[in-house]
């Protein structure tokens, strides 16, 4: 039993039963983890030496009668056996003696011919050396294949703890932008705005941003330049900016989206333009319950914009949230997920211009529930004027 556990002993035991459950439907023998999403998911491994870095390799093995070995850096093994719920820990001292401990640990666990599924498919890759992954295909005896939806089934549904992680996450982030926008001015540049936002992240409880808070204005938000990292622009009156955070608390990260404007109000055109983008997220929200196909919430805020008689070729509107920013399912018109009671979603309808070329992006956190949906990030959905 860990001494520092980031999670009670139900909860990975649930885990355990979701993995066996998976690698059942999926007819999988085992599973091998390495990123540090998935290997904290299945273990409690708490290490930033496993997010951080990846010239040593990790390896989690799992199997479907529940066996699990941990394959870690030497220098590790106390970590892993204090903080993980895995008890049977090899540990090897040499960079390269990294394969060597890899495969000796297959072949304990008694997978030579197994199929084993590894993380080759969506959104998921193997984290360390591509060159040290192929030699383990071509000598450890093993039959890899893609083991990313039996991972996918077992992470989507989020428990209750997990969902009040993200909760606190999407509330933290929430509050630190409301301050912020509060002392957002003319002159700032976009890396001091950005800067503020982590800040008051890291004050109201986060354990850090998830990401350098994405803020553009000006021309950079003219061109809409998603994703864009802020820069030394300053911000200048009559300026939109517009910004992309979130925090991450205990592992889990919440991702939002709003709008500013300095030292002037919207015009008419932007303020109609805007309450599209209001309306398609709460119409989105409210389309979240038990049992509708992640392409129905796609539509349900896609027909906000068609009504305006604005033509909608966006390929998603928002994706599932929890460990990583971006999970399955994506709410687009191609996913046919069912949606479950315990998924966690980013709502974002973004990227469809007025006449005037102009697009808005207005993101909130949600939680499918037994009976409906919860929003659980707190910020208010309306232009910012400062």
């Amino acid at each position: 039993m860990p001494t520092w556990p980031d999670f009670p002993e139900d909860e990975f035991r649930n885990r355990l039963s979701k993995a066996q459950s998976a690698m059942k439907e999926h007819d999988l023998d085992a599973l091998f983890l390495t990123e540090g999403e998935n290997v904290y998911y299945m273990s409690g491994f708490q290490s930033g030496a496993l997010v951080t870095t990846r010239d040593w390799p990790y390896a989690l093995i799992v199997k479907r009668d529940g066996d699990s070995t941990f394959v870690v850096r030497g220098g590790f093994e106390a970590v892993a056996l204090e903080t993980s719920w895995i008890s049977n820990i090899q540990a090897y001292r040499m960079l390269g003696d990294a394969r060597d401990a890899i495969r000796k640990g297959l072949e304990v666990m008694g997978l030579k011919g197994a199929k084993v599924g590894a993380e080759l498919g969506e959104t998921q890759a193997v984290r360390f050396s591509t060159g040290v992954f192929l030699d383990l295909v071509n000598t450890a005896g093993v039959n890899f294949v893609d083991g990313a939806r039996a991972i996918w089934d077992m992470r989507t549904v989020k428990s209750k703890l997990e969902v009040d992680r993200i909760r606190e996450a999407a509330r933290i982030a929430s509050r630190a932008a409301e301050r912020a926008f509060t002392k957002l001015r003319e002159g700032m540049t976009e890396r001091e705005f950005s800067r503020l936002v982590g800040q008051y992240m890291m004050e109201e409880g986060a354990d850090r941003p998830s990401w350098t808070p994405s803020v553009r204005s000006g021309e950079r938000f003219r061109r809409y330049l998603g994703g864009c990292n802020p820069s030394d622009t300053k911000i200048k009156k009559g300026d939109y900016l517009q910004m992309d955070w979130g925090a991450m608390y205990h592992q889990y990260s919440s991702d939002l989206h709003r709008i500013a404007i300095i030292g002037t109000e919207p015009t008419r055109s932007e303020k109609d333009h805007w309450n599209l983008f209001v309306e398609a997220n709460e119409q989105g929200t409210q389309a979240v319950r038990p049992g509708v196909t992640a392409a129905s919430v796609f539509a349900a805020m896609a027909k906000v914009f068609e009504e305006a008689g604005i033509k909608v070729d966006m390929f998603r509107f928002g994706h599932g949230l929890g460990l990583d920013l971006h999970e399955p399912p994506h709410l687009g018109p191609h996913d046919k997920t069912l949606i479950k009671p315990g998924m966690v979603f980013a709502i974002e309808p973004y990227g469809v211009r007025n006449k005037e070329g102009i697009t808005f992006n207005c993101e909130d956190d949600v939680a499918c529930t037994e009976t409906g949906v919860e929003r659980l990030s707190t910020i208010k959905r309306e232009i910012f004027v400062v």
